[in-house]
């Protein structure tokens, strides 16, 4: 989920003038006389601060000043409006300092700054006629690189980032530096950048923030959060922080979690509608589709044209058993402009769950037409299907576990009730005997439209590489897995030949006492708990009982809570493969209280693929 910072609700290159980010003293021009003013009225008018508009206010009015002296009394003065934010003011004192002293560079970067985002172009401008007049003012080019920012123009913006931190190391333009790096998607530079702001003006909410973005697009979540947390708690009432730190917990599956920090970036912040949108796809992920549509409900009343929230309310319906009002959504979502990749993700999903439900009608109404004797002769609907179920119990060198072959076992037989042309059933498999049925699955998928793998027993990630454990694998140390277990890769091959489906299931997450022998040791390489995630190629999948990192549960009955949501979905006819996985997570989650998560990886095509048509028995 990659996002720019303005998009985050970051100001991009935030400083007192928020758009473009330097120091409103850097902008005060130094008298050259003092003829008929006083001091005093001088040091006022020369503060960076609504306390300038009295002093230089005197000035202006004692009508002595000479017109160079009176040019720096309207820009300081201009200045001071800025600091309160009236811009309007600002920019017509600058106009008069501009007129009155055409040489004054302060006025121009003050001019250009005061243009902001709202008219960049003309900012460039003024900031070029300030480097013209002066070209060692920092704050010009600090100015400058923040309006090739607004622009886009990223490589400008570096460069003049780079000159004015040569000439005058500054926090602020070493954060609008960082977010040229970021928006480049250079997270080790944006990061190193924001470090360095950090050192100048330490404890700064939005270069925390900034830092955090960088690191959890980077993929570091843990740092991302650790900056998160000091920002909020420099200031608890910063929701985007809090909206920050939901999402990579909502990556990380800590979906309590993640409520909690949306809960909280609401009560300051309630009307952003991808913070409500978020939190419904947290309460979705825990299978509170209620409180879920509640969510979206509020995202669009917000706004209205977000093809994201419909989306995910046409799934939350859906997920419910309420189509219609699914359809209804997916075709909304349809019918909004594609304006940008998210709106585009949304839509592509929204016109596949369409078609999902289209074919399984049109499955379910040819079914439904069929006479019975025509159904029992008929090929399965979805071509040739064949499967591998192995089921790893009797673990020689650890204890065994308990379930393992009950749930290949249930699993293969509800194989074959859904119309599999082949099940191949075994049961705790040495190295070589699974080595020798991999193979021989493998040659048997060339000719198969669907090629399924379920594997249950002991899995295993060292070294960022997942394995599957035979019966008689020792495992001593990290460096005896490559020659004792099988890589998961292994697996995604021999189904790679299935012409339309090719899946690997795997209950292999289960505590494991391998992994406490090899650390007892000194584990040589790193050793995961549960296994890693991964990224199939597009057109596989694999399901994992329980998501990357986490350990599932083997059950204290006669199957673990996966093979049973697995076995109970399967019979479910009109199942199209996403929902029924979706089903299985629901199922398993409510049941282990959130101790379990399955998740799935991959990309399917779009064709409906379907384990149980509707009609079927």
């Amino acid at each position: 989920m990659s996002q720019n910072l303005a998009a985050l609700g970051l100001p991009v290159a935030a400083g007192i003038v928020i758009r473009f980010g330097v120091s409103l003293t850097a902008l005060l021009a130094s008298a050259v006389v003092a003829v008929a003013a006083n001091d005093s009225d001088w040091a006022e008018c020369g503060r960076a601060d609504a306390r300038a508009i009295a002093g230089c206010t005197r000035i202006i009015q004692s009508g002595h000043e000479d017109q160079t002296n009176l040019g720096t009394a309207y820009n300081n003065r201009g200045v001071g409006y800025a600091s309160i934010n009236q811009l309007d003011r600002a920019m017509a004192d600058y106009n008069i300092a501009i007129e009155l002293n055409p040489g004054l560079p302060e006025a121009y970067t003050s001019r250009g700054l005061a243009y902001g985002s709202d008219d960049y172009e003309r900012a460039i401008v003024d900031f070029n006629r300030t480097i013209q007049l002066k070209p060692t003012y920092a704050t010009a080019y600090a100015g400058r690189c923040g309006a090739y920012i607004t622009k886009g123009d990223l490589d400008r913006a570096i460069a003049d980032c780079s000159i004015a931190l040569q000439l005058e190391p500054d926090a602020s333009t070493y954060r609008s530096r960082a977010d040229a790096f970021y928006s480049k998607k250079e997270y080790d530079r944006a990061i190193a950048d924001f470090s360095r702001a950090l050192q100048l003006d330490p404890g700064n909410i939005d270069t925390l923030k900034g830092r955090a973005s960088a690191y959890k697009d980077k993929g570091d979540a843990d740092q991302a959060i650790g900056d998160l947390t000091e920002a909020l708690r420099l200031d608890p009432t910063d929701p985007v922080a809090g909206k920050i730190r939901g999402d990579i917990f909502f990556g990380k599956s800590e979906y309590d979690k993640a409520i909690a920090d949306y809960d909280q970036a609401l009560r300051f912040k309630s009307g952003i509608p991808a913070y409500w949108n978020n939190r419904g796809l947290a309460h979705s992920q825990r299978g509170e589709q209620d409180l879920a549509i509640r969510d979206f409900n509020q995202a669009l009343a917000i706004r209205a044209s977000f093809p994201t929230a419909l989306m995910n309310r046409g799934l939350a319906y859906r997920s419910k058993g309420e189509i219609e009002r699914a359809k209804t959504d997916f075709t909304a979502a349809l019918g909004l402009p594609s304006e940008d990749a998210e709106a585009q993700e949304a839509q592509a999903t929204a016109r596949a769950q369409l078609a999902e439900i289209d074919s399984a009608r049109q499955t379910a109404q040819t079914t439904e037409a069929k006479p019975s004797s025509v159904l029992d002769a008929a090929a399965p609907p979805t071509g040739k299907r064949i499967a591998l179920v192995i089921g790893n119990s009797a673990y020689r060198n650890v204890q065994p576990l308990r379930n393992p072959a009950n749930d290949a076992h249930a699993v293969a037989e509800e194989f074959r009730r859904s119309g599999f042309a082949e099940v191949v059933e075994k049961q705790n498999l040495s190295l070589s005997e699974l080595s020798s049925e991999l193979k021989a699955f493998g040659d048997k998928a060339l000719d198969a439209d669907w090629a399924v793998i379920y594997y249950a027993g002991h899995g295993i990630e060292v070294g960022g590489v997942n394995y599957v454990i035979p019966i008689d694998a020792e495992l001593k140390t990290t460096s005896h897995v490559e020659e004792e277990a099988i890589p998961l890769d292994r697996l995604i091959s021999k189904v790679e030949a299935g012409r339309k489906l090719r899946l690997v299931i795997l209950d292999a997450c289960r505590d494991n006492p391998f992994v406490q022998r090899i650390a007892s040791v000194g584990a040589t390489r790193s050793v995961g708990r549960g296994l890693g995630r991964i990224e199939p190629t597009r057109g596989n999948m694999v399901a994992y009982s329980a998501r990357d990192g986490q350990v599932a549960l083997d059950g204290d009955g006669a199957n673990s809570p996966f093979a049973a949501a697995l076995v109970q979905h399967l019979k479910e006819p009109g199942l199209e493969i996403s929902l029924l996985f979706r089903k299985i997570h629901d199922t398993v989650w409510n049941k282990t209280h959130g101790e379990q998560e399955p998740f799935t990886y991959g990309a399917l095509p779009a064709e409906a693929l379907y384990f149980k048509v509707e009609g079927s028995s």
